[in-house]
C-alpha cells in the first residue's frame, strides 16, 4: 500500500500544490507507511 500511497500524494499535489503543504503531505506518508 505504500507504493500506491506515495504516487498517489505525489498526484495531488501536482493537481494542487497550492492548496497541499509539504509538511502536511510528509505528514500523511509518515502515517500512511505506519
Amino acid at each position: 500500500m505504500g507504493e500506491v500511497a506515495k504516487p498517489d500524494y505525489l498526484s495531488l499535489v501536482n493537481q494542487g500544490g497550492s492548496g497541499f503543504n509539504v509538511s502536511e503531505l510528509v505528514t500523511a506518508i509518515v502515517a500512511f507507511l505506519k
